[in-house]
């Protein structure tokens, strides 16, 4: 998911969506853990399975208990971990975060982000098997988080983040949240980018801190995201490809004839 998907869940992201036979190579053991599940039913014809599978991948299914999205973008793997997924200090402590419900407007997907009311001691941490994402590919770490306050930014201090890759790079810095959360929108914050590299293959873990002394309060925090960062025109269906053929066959003939 992206910033718009945020702000209008069932806006689709700028990636085109997968056509037909461009599954990527393990979206069958991924969608395994679809809730509810993303396969049709057996007895489905196998063309009409196909563009079924094509159209969630394309939309995004929930996996893992709802804590994770999957999507494929040009054939590419793509995942957001939900605040339920990730480890928050106080995060089901009433008096610092309010659990918010978002969804589309088919019902199809509901999400639960976190809304910070006030907190001292910032701190959300996670992992991920990146055995998942697409080989070859560059992908972007982004943070998505909101402002309540379109004018007010609550966030004084700029807040840290570490990165470990399975490669054993550590990647450290800082993000200004005073000012890229200005207007009151969803804010894809990025936080680094890597290749998916067979050396890469393995546990990536991260942290989003600010442990100093100002209270933070009035922010939304959707989630992380590892979003491909190189976009490839996607191979075209078998019908597409039988059109175009036809196309170019009809052309050559014209030629000839001329």
């Amino acid at each position: 998911m992206d910033e718009n998907c945020f702000k209008a869940l069932d806006q689709r992201d700028q990636l085109p969506e997968v056509s037909v036979g461009t599954h990527p190579w393990n979206y069958a053991a991924i969608i395994q853990y679809a809730d509810p599940p993303a396969l049709p039913a057996d007895n489905t014809s196998e063309p009409t399975k196909e563009l079924e599978v094509d159209e969630a991948l394309g939309k995004g299914i929930m996996i893992r208990n709802k804590k994770q999205m999957y999507k494929v973008a040009s054939g590419k793997n793509w995942f957001t971990i939900f605040p339920r997924g990730l480890t928050i200090t106080s995060f089901h402590e009433p008096l610092h975060w309010y659990h918010k419900t978002l969804t589309d407007k088919d019902g199809r997907i509901q999400i639960t982000i976190g809304k910070l009311r006030n907190i001292c001691w910032l701190d959300v941490s996670g992992k991920f098997q990146t055995v998942t994402l697409s080989q070859g590919i560059k992908y972007e770490i982004v943070l998505h988080v909101k402002s309540v306050d379109a004018e007010i930014v609550k966030f004084d201090a700029p807040v840290s983040f570490k990165i470990t890759l399975p490669d054993g790079c550590k990647v450290d810095g800082e993000r200004n949240f005073k000012e890229l959360l200005k207007g009151g929108s969803w804010k894809d914050i990025s936080l680094h980018e890597f290749m998916m590299t067979t050396e890469n293959v393995g546990e990536l873990q991260f942290c989003i801190y600010e442990h100093g002394g100002t209270w933070k309060s009035e922010i939304e925090l959707g989630g992380i995201s590892f979003k491909p960062k190189t976009t490839i025109t996607p191979r075209p269906s078998n019908r597409q490809q039988q059109n175009v053929d036809a196309q170019q066959q009809q052309q050559n003939v014209d030629t000839q004839q001329q």
